[in-house]
């Protein structure tokens, strides 16, 4: 019962409306109305024999009642700012008339004061508002009935009132349905704007980890490669195009981390974390194949790379692209950021649940960015967003006093029938000459 009483006055609540100055579908109304009262009122004042109240048998009696009927007309175009009062002065215009026999020439008035009513006003405003129309009913016909006539009159007077508010409550139920199908538009519009700028965001995301990883990696390597052919050849135009192409490389490289940086700062703002599946056709399983590619490309830049692979393979495209990103930046980070002799051992082990990527770099420093205390920079918080995303964690920092070490761990999902080789992974991996450490 509770329940049945707050959801009626939920209702009540939500298909009220404020008060308004009249819209035109009012004022039409009210004319209307005015006209039909100024036909009410002649038809009672001149029609013979349609006229038996004593108050208009004397002129002013017939202005009084004339202008009372047309007054009552007009009055309602107040209806839609001031339902409330416009309702009750009906009710004793009502009452008024009914003491003069002539109740019939404001029905018509109070009928639209009681729609105005019923289809605006409030719970608490609401039961007021019926009361005092279930009170002036009562009361006209009381004094407008004649003996033994007063149930007729009062159930006849009762069910046009009431059905006049049937109509209001209609009318208020089509503007609760029509409020709400406003607010379901108004919600999915929103909904699929979210959804376009999230699709954007990841979008952006997805290209500022390309960016990052694949365009960064290699101007590092051209950077590299270049620095290592400075001052080894005899020739000076030689000397000054490599200076040029490092020149150029550095500045290129500055200009994709400004854009890396723009491109997260807009996904951040977006509320989307940086994702770690690859974007379309970057993410297939020759990932774990790429990964001897990638350290005798590293071993040609001046990198003594020591890879180890222990364990099976997971059949998942997303854990092979972020295995193989995680140990690019790694590598990067140590052409990039290391004093030579440069050594650097990966290790990447297969477990059951998971899989761990370890980098270390055995080599001391020489970049702010990696020292004990320093700001990470951007591709680790990148890689570390990319790897939380896929449900992992990734720590950096120095293990020994002379050993920068990277570390993911990352939920393997689905794993291969066959195993994979330890041993002929090493054998693979490690150039001729080169002790495996386990």
């Amino acid at each position: 019962m509770l329940g049945a009483r707050f959801a009626v006055r939920e209702w009540l609540s939500y298909t009220s409306r404020a008060p308004e100055r009249p819209s035109t579908g009012a004022m039409v109304a009210v004319l209307v109305c005015s006209v039909y009262q100024s036909l009410l009122v002649a038809m009672l004042l001149f029609r013979p024999g349609g006229n038996t109240a004593e108050i208009t048998q004397t002129i002013t009696g017939s202005v009084i009642v004339g202008a009372g009927g047309i007054a009552a007309a007009v009055v309602l175009a107040w209806a839609p700012r001031f339902p409330m009062s416009v309702l009750i002065l009906e009710c004793a215009a009502l009452v008024a008339a009914a003491l003069v026999s002539l109740q019939d020439a404001v029905l018509f008035p109070v009928l639209f004061a009681v729609f105005a009513a019923t289809s605006r006003l409030r719970a608490a405003k609401l039961a007021l508002a019926g009361a005092a129309v279930l009170l002036a009913t009562t009361v006209s016909a009381a004094l407008f009935s004649s003996p033994g006539t007063f149930l007729a009159e009062y159930l006849g007077l009762l069910s046009v009132v009431l059905a006049a508010a049937a109509v209001g409550i209609a009318a208020r139920s089509h503007r609760g349905w029509q409020r709400s199908q406003r607010q379901a538009l108004i919600g999915t519009q929103h909904a699929e704007s979210l959804t376009r700028q999230r699709d954007l965001a990841e979008t952006r995301s997805q290209i500022a980890a390309e960016l990052h990883d694949s365009v960064g990696h290699k101007l590092t390597s051209i950077i590299a490669l270049s620095e290592g052919l400075i001052g080894i050849t005899a020739d000076a135009e030689t000397e000054e195009a490599l200076q040029g192409i490092n020149a150029v490389a550095r500045e290129s490289l500055a200009e994709t981390r400004q854009a890396v940086r723009a491109l997260a700062e807009s996904a951040d703002r977006a509320g989307t974390p940086w994702q770690g599946d690859p974007l379309p056709g970057s993410g297939d399983l020759d990932a774990w194949e790429q990964a001897a590619a990638l350290v005798e490309q590293s071993r040609s830049l001046g990198l003594l790379v020591l890879f180890v692979e222990a364990g099976e393979r997971a059949a998942d495209p997303g854990l092979a692209h972020l295995c193989f990103t995680i140990t690019r930046e790694a590598l990067t980070n140590a052409m990039r950021h290391s004093d030579a002799p440069r050594e650097v051992a990966v290790t990447w082990k297969h477990l059951p649940e998971e899989l761990v990527v370890v980098v270390r770099n055995t080599s001391t420093g020489s970049s702010n960015a990696d020292q004990p205390g320093a700001a990470p920079g951007t591709g680790l918080l990148l890689l570390r967003s990319r790897v939380e995303a896929s449900g992992g964690t990734l720590t950096y920092g120095w293990a020994e006093s002379a050993t920068w070490e990277v570390r993911a761990s990352v939920p393997a999902m689905h794993r291969t029938a066959s195993r994979t080789d330890e041993v002929a992974a090493r054998r693979a991996a490690v150039r001729p000459g080169s002790r495996a450490r386990p």
